[in-house]
């Protein structure tokens, strides 16, 4: 089974749980774009229904493009991994949404419909992301990533400013194409949630060792599951260990507001 198989198996069981809570919370869906053309999330449209197509761009000029749930007032940055798309992520944005955040789920510099730039950084990449969030709204952001994704939050989280309100890393290996969350980590003073399996390779490792790293006056929390699952996958239906450590996360540092 590929990667991109085993991510795109929990999407049918995530996109019943949306379906079955969406309209419950009073808080809506953003209204679907007008944008013509390829949208995030062509690969799975009944996803991306509902979202609205947006464009931003970076520090370096990049032209990146994603798509946004909900329209709370606490911002919630999903990065995705580095050989999948989008469409894992999209069925936690439209449960988060429905729970009354603003999420925005986007591409990375050259990956899907975003564009490259020279000096462009996976980590500038998320503080662009978050700084999107913030202009249209959202005052409080969490910054959630998976493998590649990780890594870039988790060393984002040190350069925002203001810092968000909770980092959570699925699968993050220590250093990723530029982006250092090893070291990153030695400067964090936000809570911060690390989630490995530790049938997944050094990923529970590395994890581990971010753990480590992180100074102890800060909030950290180690979760390793028994599982070979990575990233998005590790995530799992409402209701899950995983899932479940990560709505607590986002509930007690950074809850919803509408």
């Amino acid at each position: 089974m590929s990667l991109r198989e085993a991510i795109r198996l929990p999407i049918t069981l995530l996109t019943l749980a949306v379906l079955a809570t969406a309209g419950c919370s009073g808080h809506p869906t953003a209204a679907p774009s007008a944008a013509a053309g390829p949208i995030v999330g062509d690969d799975c449209p009944d996803l991306a229904e509902g979202g609205t197509q947006v464009r931003f761009t970076d520090a370096q000029g990049a032209k990146l493009a994603g798509v946004v749930f909900g329209q709370g007032k606490t911002g919630v940055v999903l990065s995705h991994m580095s050989d999948a798309d989008v469409c894992g992520l999209l069925p936690y944005a439209r449960i988060f949404a429905n729970r009354g955040y603003q999420v925005l789920v986007y591409f990375f510099h050259g990956y899907g419909l975003s564009g490259d730039a020279g000096g462009t950084s996976l980590d500038g990449d998320v503080v662009a992301a978050a700084g999107y969030l913030r202009a249209h709204g959202a005052g409080t952001i969490a910054l959630i990533g998976a493998s590649m994704g990780a890594t870039a939050s988790v060393a984002a989280a040190t350069e925002l400013q203001p810092a968000p309100a909770v980092v959570i890393s699925l699968s993050a290996p220590q250093a990723y194409r530029g982006a250092d969350a090893i070291d990153a980590v030695k400067q964090l003073t936000v809570p911060v949630v690390y989630v490995a399996g530790t049938g997944d390779g050094t990923f529970a490792d590395d994890a581990r060792a971010l753990y480590d790293a992180t100074p102890a006056t800060t909030k950290r929390t180690l979760l390793l599951v028994p599982t070979t699952a990575h990233g998005v996958p590790l995530i799992g239906a409402p209701g899950s260990r995983v899932f479940d450590a990560i709505d607590d996360a986002l509930r007690q540092q950074a809850p919803a507001q509408g």
